[in-house]
């Protein structure tokens, strides 16, 4: 796995009320949790590691059993990842290089985005992914001091 350049967040944080009373995961235990954001991998939008060596999926839906996140994040989520595996289903395999695809272009930078939205409403100790569409590895997405 490769990490690019870290990318800034602009979005604040998510006021406390909004991560999950239950969660038996304390704000001080998310060191060593990440979450990718990836469109269109078998129908799961999140890859989260709970600070071990495995990866589980999880979809718009389901991911609120891990932290909470606003319905208007997830339904932006939703509608770019559906966006790209329509794309993917009426493209060629040659045709997805984002130097040759300007929708995969476009929806790369929505991704980009949307990961910069993630990073502002998870835990400041949360590391947060993006996925590239068409490349090989993750973009980490800074913690800065307005995500903080």
């Amino acid at each position: 796995m490769f990490v690019s350049a870290q990318l800034p967040c602009t979005k604040a944080p998510v006021p406390d009320a909004l991560f999950p009373a239950e969660a038996s995961t304390s704000r001080r235990e998310w060191r060593g949790v990440s979450i990718k954001l990836v469109a269109g991998l078998a129908g799961y939008q999140f890859w989260v590691s709970l600070g071990g060596s495995s990866v589980e999926p999880y979809d718009v839906d389901d991911i609120v059993d891990v932290v909470a996140l606003s319905e208007e994040l997830l339904d932006d989520i939703e509608d770019w990842d559906e966006h790209y595996r329509d794309l993917t289903r009426r493209a060629s395999a040659d045709d997805l290089e984002p130097s040759r695809h300007p929708d995969l272009a476009a929806l790369t930078a929505e991704g980009r985005a949307l990961g910069r939205r993630l990073r502002a409403e998870v835990p400041p100790a949360m590391q947060v992914y993006h996925h590239p569409l068409g490349a090989a590895g993750y973009e980490l997405i800074a913690a800065d001091a307005e995500c903080a």
